[in-house]
């Protein structure tokens, strides 16, 4: 009998403007930068059994905007101070993913933001990332949510918690997503996309 495989679930934080969500990062000079990557590992009763919560400078537009600033709560001292290269930082998140059999999911377009930022900075898509995909589909039949977007860090009301905290922390929205993903398996009975 083989184990399950390791679940991973990540989000990310990435450069914006005012607007720019609305824009679809399509004016002159916008690009979805990864700036906080946040992942939690979930052993087989989806129990969190490690974290990372990596900070990455931009290439192009290495000064954050004072609306990404007041969105995520990221300074531009501690991205200075604590941030490294993308390339690192990937290797790092693909180190935590580990060798073995890992499940890694997101919320949303966050697989696809990796691509993108693999191609800005020159780097081949790691295959590894390939087994990389959105649960944003399961987690709205799970709670019959028909708005497109859920937004990570507003999962916790869709469980019943009283309080939602500020979101856009990648390593917090990571958590909230696994609340859900837990809460969907084990308290509704219904199997995470890998387990059916």
């Amino acid at each position: 009998m083989t184990s399950a495989p390791a679940v991973i679930v990540f989000d990310l934080e990435w450069t914006a403007w005012e607007g720019s969500r609305a824009a679809n990062w399509s004016r002159p000079g916008e690009h979805r930068e990864i700036v906080q990557i946040g992942a939690v590992r979930l052993d087989p009763a989806l129990n969190e059994v490690g974290a990372i919560d990596l900070i990455v400078r931009p290439t192009l537009n290495p000064v954050l905007s004072d609306y990404f600033i007041a969105l995520t709560g990221l300074t531009q001292a501690r991205v200075d101070r604590s941030g490294s290269t993308f390339g690192r930082t990937l290797d790092e998140l693909l180190d935590f993913v580990g060798a073995q059999p890992a499940v890694v999911y997101c919320n949303g377009s966050d697989n696809t933001v990796l691509a993108e930022n693999c191609r800005i900075n020159g780097i081949d898509i790691p295959t590894a990332m390939n087994g990389f995909r959105s649960i944003r589909p399961w987690l709205r039949d799970a709670f019959g949510v028909t708005d497109e977007r859920i937004d990570s860090y507003k999962i916790p009301l869709l469980i019943g918690a009283i309080r939602v905290t500020t979101g856009h922390d990648a390593l917090h929205d990571a958590r909230c997503i696994a609340d859900g993903m837990r809460h969907a398996r084990h308290r509704l009975g219904i199997p995470l996309p890998h387990e059916r």
